[in-house]
């Protein structure tokens, strides 16, 4: 997965240094006397570059949607996306977080749904924030597990709470919009409403578009769990299926046997089985 991970604050050569230990090799990356961002991982999920008038950069981590293709957006079409003033983010689908990097400030932002998280806190005369919560996590060291917000996540596919799972770190929740300059952060939230109108009160139009990703044409997988949401999907036209877990569970069983009667293509992916302990102990071990 693609990753995004910065500062902005002074950036002295020894702040400059304890940043790049943290991160990957980056793809693309602007840093300066007052910032410092970078962005890598998946090639295919990570674009970035100059604005077209040069005052600006961008990076973007993620995919993006555009529902009057139905196609995913290219590195030209982020460009052409937040290389404007105020970025038309909330016109598309998808998950992501991009930055733009300009006017002595860096602008953080996230997809409709929130589904791309990006955390942030203030550290030393600054403000770091990432996709990865373990590289803050070893930033600011000593962090502590906010048991009370993982709670809420605990055993649930779905993430209940847009708060971090981390006591000194925040989230930015759905429809967010970060601006970062110098010691100053204010950040802008807007989660996402199915549009039903009076005279759209089943919300076709949200329909229409979810019929519009399921073609063949898309190339898009589906997560097949053989539950309610996932066969409903299935039934506007998806083809291509994937399904998490061990082979014995019953949502892997359920949806194997959808693809074979169906004849989908279908691609079983196995993850560790970890019980509980185990994930609780991985998760204090990436924290530290």
């Amino acid at each position: 997965m693609s990753w995004l991970f910065g500062y902005v604050g002074a950036v002295t050569p020894a702040r400059r240094a304890e940043l790049q230990s943290l991160h990957e090799a980056p793809h693309y990356g602007s840093a300066g006397g007052n910032h410092y961002v970078q962005s890598g991982g998946l090639r295919a999920t990570c674009h970035g570059g100059p604005a077209p008038d040069g005052k600006a950069q961008w990076m973007v981590t993620g995919l993006g949607l555009d529902p009057a293709r139905h196609a995913a957006l290219d590195h030209r079409g982020w460009r052409d996306v937040l290389s404007d003033p105020d970025p038309a983010l909330t016109a598309l689908d998808g998950h992501f977080v991009a930055a733009v990097i300009g006017d002595g400030a860096v602008q953080l932002f996230t997809d409709q749904l929130g589904t791309r998280t990006l955390h942030y806190g203030r550290y030393a005369d600054g403000w770091a924030f990432s996709t990865r919560i373990d590289w803050l996590a070893k930033l600011h060291r000593g962090l502590d597990i906010d048991y009370e917000a993982f709670g809420s996540h605990w055993l649930a596919f779905n993430q209940l709470s847009t708060r971090s799972q981390i006591v000194g770190l925040a989230r930015l929740g759905p429809g967010g919009r970060l601006t970062l300059r110098g010691t100053t952060c204010r950040a802008v939230e807007r989660a996402w409403s199915c549009d039903v109108t009076e005279t759209d009160t089943a919300g076709g139009t949200f329909a229409q578009a979810l019929e519009g990703y399921c073609t063949p044409q898309a190339q898009i997988s589906l997560g097949l769990s053989g539950g309610l949401d996932s066969r409903l999907l299935l039934a506007l036209g998806a083809r291509q299926t994937h399904v998490f877990g061990p082979p014995d569970h019953p949502d892997v069983a359920m949806a194997q046997r959808i693809a074979r009667r169906l004849h989908l293509d279908q691609r079983h992916i196995q993850d560790s089985d970890w019980d509980g302990d185990q994930a609780l102990e991985m998760l204090r071990t990436r924290s530290r």
